[in-house]
């Protein structure tokens, strides 16, 4: 595969969850072709380099086009001509489709349903699948591709599921956390702080479990300092945003990783943009690639990844199970262990952004 160009609209440098899956897929692809360059909206200003600031390889070249949708579609369309790539790949649907009304064959990778929201979208994606040059949609979950096939029946033969992924841990001696006390056991939840993460129900755990210290990584500084004024608990931490090269010195920490989705989870500020049923999260790879023992909401969009032999599976919203299963493995070494290792030997075998990048080459090959 010689030139691939990678269609975005998200925000780089940010601090969303899908700049850093846009920005690890990029790296990962560009391994194993010849040339890729990113289309992305240029981000927030920051001191480093953005490569730096997602820890991935500088192997691959970024272009910046308008947030306006016009506007960027007049870019891209420049782009295309330049670069002449010979596959397109992208999570933005305006653009694919542009891409193929050029002639470039084009896969689109989806994660909800929400790109079809409009009639003007759904308009769109009409046309795209259409295409000749349309070639097939990687959609995150299984549980998507089954909803994207009641609307579009056919669609059945070109629809493929790759999970998400995350890095191979880089275990950090040096950790962040100094002032804590180490004799007792550490518990760690990373992401944003979105209706359905479950932040709070952590909350709630470590107001009835004082006997542990319990860390929150992510969020804004606004979403922060408001959790932090409804607590006052002494073994509750709260860190904000991590930048991706440092948050190995966090989850390297933990002794147990917390992943409390709920049924329903919501995009910041869109209060109609329900993920929960679709969502692969990137933090429960991560977590699986430190090797650390997992406490997971019982969810069927979940259950495409953990399941009884790598993770402990609880009740999204029954506290008392929460707190019953930290218990059980701070006590139980043996299950601490077993599931610990199973689910790093399942990340390694299948969740890499490696791998990952592996069978999106292979379903173009295919092409």
């Amino acid at each position: 595969m010689k030139t691939i160009l990678y269609l975005s609209n998200s925000r780089v440098p940010s601090e969303t969850a899908n700049s850093v899956h846009v920005m690890k897929m990029c790296s990962a692809i560009a391994k194993k072709c010849d040339l890729l360059h990113l289309v992305c909206i240029q981000g927030k200003d920051i001191q480093e380099d953005v490569f730096q600031f997602y820890n991935v390889e500088k192997n691959f070249k970024i272009h910046y086009l308008s947030e306006n949708t016009l506007k960027y579609l007049v870019g891209l369309r420049k782009l295309l001509k330049e670069i002449n790539p010979s596959v397109t790949y992208g999570r933005f649907l305006y653009g694919c489709l542009l891409a193929t009304l050029m002639g470039f064959k084009t896969t689109f990778e989806i994660h909800s349903l929400n790109f079809v929201g409009t009639f003007k979208s759904k308009i769109a994606f009409w046309f795209l699948i259409r295409r000749k040059c349309f070639k097939n949609i990687v959609s995150i979950t299984h549980s998507l591709k089954m909803d994207l096939l009641e609307i579009y029946k056919s669609l059945d033969k070109k629809v493929i599921v790759l999970s998400d992924a995350a890095d191979e841990a880089q275990i950090e001696n040096e950790n962040c956390f100094l002032n804590i006390q180490k004799d007792k056991m550490n518990i760690g939840y990373v992401g944003s702080m979105h209706p359905g993460k479950g932040v709070k129900l952590v909350m709630e755990i470590a107001s009835q479990m004082p006997q542990f210290n319990f860390h929150i990584v992510g969020g804004k500084v606004a979403e922060v300092r408001h959790l932090k004024d409804q607590n006052n608990l002494d073994n509750l931490y709260f860190y904000g945003f991590v930048k991706q090269s440092e948050l190995s010195r966090y989850i390297s920490f933990f002794d147990i990783c917390l992943l409390p989705n709920q049924m329903n989870v919501y995009l910041e500020g869109r209060t109609n943009s329900n993920i929960g049923k679709y969502t692969s999260p990137l933090k429960m790879f991560e977590y699986m690639s430190y090797q650390k023992p997992i406490i997971s909401s019982d969810l069927k969009v979940i259950r495409e990844v953990l399941n009884e032999e790598n993770a402990v599976l609880v009740d999204a919203n029954d506290l008392d199970v929460w707190i019953s299963s930290i218990k059980l493995l701070a006590e139980d070494k043996d299950l601490f262990q077993r599931i610990s290792k199973k689910a790093y030997k399942d990340f390694i075998s299948n969740y890499t952004w490696d791998r990952r990048a592996e069978k999106i080459l292979e379903s173009f090959n295919e092409q």
